[in-house]
């Protein structure tokens, strides 16, 4: 599978390719700055393994929670490429992301990972193993 994963929904900036079994990423605390190492990041990437746009299979997207700016811009950029090269965009949820991360590793049956934003709020995610 041919997946390239942007998430800027934070203060770190993270992007990441899996193409024909080679995983290559970035992921920086940037803050503000993110918009601006963003496509370079993901053409990085994509040249290191010889590819491109049209070369991928699907684009997945980091949707929070986080902030509302970066989550824009990650949905943004990769909408816009999804557009160009004519393919599908996976929304993920962080915490499901983190969620599900560590349940085959650690042989856990459940996990519910917690977030806190700026205002002091709690978000989380629970998942069980099947």
């Amino acid at each position: 599978m041919r997946i390239l994963a942007i998430d800027t929904s934070t203060s770190w900036c993270s992007v990441a390719l899996s193409f024909d079994g080679q995983i290559k990423h970035r992921h920086e605390l940037i803050g503000a700055g993110a918009s601006q190492h963003l496509l370079p990041w993901i053409n990085e990437l994509l040249h290191s393994v010889s590819a491109q746009y049209q070369d991928l299979d699907t684009i997945a997207v980091g949707i929070g929670p986080g902030a509302f700016s970066g989550v824009r811009l990650s949905v943004a950029i990769a909408q816009g490429l999804a557009v160009g090269a004519k393919r599908p965009v996976i929304p993920v949820a962080s915490l499901d992301a983190m969620a599900m991360l560590d349940l085959p590793i650690k042989r856990q049956s459940h996990r519910t990972p917690r977030g806190r934003s700026v205002d002091g709020q709690y978000a989380h995610a629970s998942r069980t193993r099947t």
